[in-house]
Parts: C-alpha cells; sequence; structure tokens
C-alpha cells in the first residue's frame, strides 16, 4: 500500500487473501459483487488499482496477496496480525479498525460495507 496515494483517504478496506485457497476463490468475487453494485448505487467505493488517482471521499478496497514476498504487505498483515485467509480489515482515522477472517455470508459482507460507509461520513 502506498502511503502517499492514501494519505487523503478516511476509510480504506483491506483484503487479505490467496491464490488457490477455495475460501478466497469464494469470497473475493461475491465480496467485489456487492462492492460494484453499491458503486453503481452512488456509494463511493473503488477497487483500488495503483497509480490511479482516488476521489478525496473514495472508500478504496485493496486486495493484497497473503503469501507475497513483498516486506510492505507482509509487515501491513502482520501489523493487523493476519493469520488467515480471506481477512478483511476496515481501517478508519475516525472509529479504529475492524477485522474478519474467513469467507463471510453476503449479509456480513453488505453490513461490513454499510459500516464503512457510516464511518466515512
Amino acid at each position: 500500500m502506498s502511503q502517499i496515494e492514501l494519505n487523503g483517504q478516511h476509510v480504506v478496506i483491506v483484503i487479505f487473501a490467496m491464490g488457490e485457497c477455495p475460501a478466497c476463490e469464494n469470497y473475493l468475487p461475491r465480496f467485489l459483487a456487492e462492492v460494484e453494485a453499491l458503486r453503481q448505487q452512488g456509494y463511493p467505493f473503488v477497487v483500488y488499482e495503483p497509480g490511479v488517482p482516488l476521489a478525496p471521499n473514495a472508500i478504496p478496497v485493496i486486495v493484497y496477496d497473503a503469501a507475497s514476498q513483498n516486506v510492505d504487505v507482509q509487515q501491513f498483515a502482520d501489523k493487523y496480525q493476519v493469520t488467515a485467509t480471506p481477512t478483511t480489515l476496515v481501517l478508519s482515522r475516525g472509529t479504529g479498525s475492524f477485522k474478519a477472517e474467513g469467507s463471510l455470508a453476503n449479509n456480513q459482507i453488505a453490513w461490513i460495507l454499510m459500516m464503512a460507509s457510516e464511518a466515512q461520513k
């Protein structure tokens, strides 16, 4: 995660997942589909792409490979004690952080996204 690119964001959602992980392969498409459905309804979610500027009110959704050899990714995972995949983090400057481990049900995904949207206000 580039601190410079994300410094202006109030809320960030981070998902740690791994390839060849059945739970991740089930979870990520459902999570990203819900993000897209809410984005089309006017919610400020955006799937983060490095180098693409973010609007100040955007809520980026960042997916990291938990098996990455990147030291920064591993230090970030260690900071939030990520020990299982998938793990979803909601990080907010105002309300702190929330962590959920495992492949969540669709209603739990919706709840996490609504929580992030409320924290953005």
